[in-house]
C-alpha cells in the first residue's frame, strides 16, 4: 500500500484538543459529589440526539436558566432505568433495585466550571497550532501552496451579558469570536446547526473547506481524504473516518503523542522554537 498523500487541511477540535478538556471539571464534580465516575458523560450520550446538551450545541435553544433546569433532568435519568443500571454496574454485588435516587446535579455550577477549565491552552497542541500557522505562512511565501488550518467545534452561543453561577460577568471563551486569528475557517456547531458526531456535519465541513480552499487557489480543492482531523472523542473520530476523513486521536494527558503523529504525517518538526522543514 503506497504512502498517503499529504493533507491539505489540518482540522482541529477545540475543547480537549487546542484547550484543556472541559470534561475534567465533570470528573471533579463526580468525585466531589460521590457520583459514579463517567455517569455524567454517559447521561449526556444517552440523551442524544435531542437532549438539552445536543440542542444547545446545535443552537436550537438559548443558554439560560431554563436550559440548566432541563439539562439537570437529562442528567438524572436520560432514559428509563439508565441511572439504576449504571449505578449497579459501578457497585459490584448490587442490583438496580438497590440504587439510590438519581443524582441532583447543579448543572449551572458544573457548566461554568467546565468553561473555566477550557480557558487554559493545551501545553502541546496549542503550541503546535501556532507553529503550523508559521509553517503555512512560510509555505505560501515560497509558493509551495497553502495548508489550510481550520476548526470544527461543538460549541455554544453565549448571550450578551451572561453571568455565571457566582453572578459574575463571563468573558467569551475559546470559540469563533475568541480565536479568529488561529484558523482560516472556524465551523461552530451552534452557528451551522450541526454537531459532531452526526454524519451531516462532516459532509458540511468537507463542502465548506473545499469552497474555502478553491477560493484561495488550492489546486483541486479539498476532498474528505485531504483533511486530517484532530479530536479527543472516539465517536467524533469514528464519524469522521466514516466520512472518509483522516483522523488523529488526542488522548487525555497524552496530547504530546498526537503532536508526534502529526509531525510524522506532515514530515516536519513542530516541537522546536519554530516550525522547521
Amino acid at each position: 500500500m503506497g504512502a498517503q498523500k499529504p493533507p491539505k487541511v489540518i482540522l482541529f477540535d477545540i475543547g480537549g484538543v487546542v484547550v484543556v478538556s472541559p470534561f475534567r471539571a465533570i470528573l471533579r464534580y463526580e468525585t466531589t459529589h460521590s457520583i459514579p465516575r463517567g455517569w455524567i458523560n454517559t447521561a449526556i450520550s444517552l440523551s442524544a440526539p435531542n437532549g438539552q446538551w445536543q440542542r444547545l450545541e446545535r443552537g436550537e435553544i438559548p443558554l439560560d436558566d431554563a436550559y440548566f433546569t432541563n439539562w439537570a433532568k437529562d442528567l438524572a435519568q436520560p432514559r428509563p432505568g439508565a441511572w439504576q443500571a449504571y449505578w449497579a454496574k459501578a457497585n459490584p454485588g448490587k442490583t438496580a433495585t438497590d440504587a439510590p435516587p438519581p443524582p441532583v446535579i447543579d448543572t449551572k455550577t458544573m457548566f461554568w466550571e467546565m468553561m473555566r477549565e477550557a480557558r487554559s491552552p493545551d501545553p502541546n497542541i496549542y503550541p503546535m497550532l501556532c507553529r503550523l500557522r508559521e509553517l503555512t505562512r512560510e509555505r505560501e511565501r515560497k509558493g509551495e501552496g497553502k495548508l489550510v488550518i481550520a476548526a470544527l467545534s461543538n460549541a455554544v452561543i453565549w448571550p450578551p451579558g451572561i453571568r455565571d453561577h457566582n453572578d459574575a460577568t463571563v468573558e467569551q471563551g475559546a470559540d469563533a469570536q475568541a480565536m479568529p486569528n488561529y484558523f482560516d475557517l472556524f465551523l461552530h456547531s451552534a452557528l451551522i446547526g450541526l454537531r459532531k458526531p452526526d454524519a451531516e456535519v462532516y459532509a458540511y465541513a468537507v463542502r465548506a473547506l473545499d469552497e474555502y480552499a478553491r477560493g484561495k487557489g488550492v489546486q483541486g480543492g479539498v476532498e474528505a481524504g485531504d483533511i486530517l482531523f484532530l479530536d479527543d472523542i472516539g465517536a467524533n473520530l469514528k464519524g469522521a473516518r466514516e466520512a472518509g476523513i483522516r483522523t488523529v486521536r488526542v488522548k487525555l494527558n497524552h496530547t504530546d503523542e498526537a503532536v508526534r503523529e502529526v509531525e510524522d504525517i506532515l514530515g516536519v518538526s513542530l516541537t522546536g522554537d519554530r516550525a522547521k522543514l
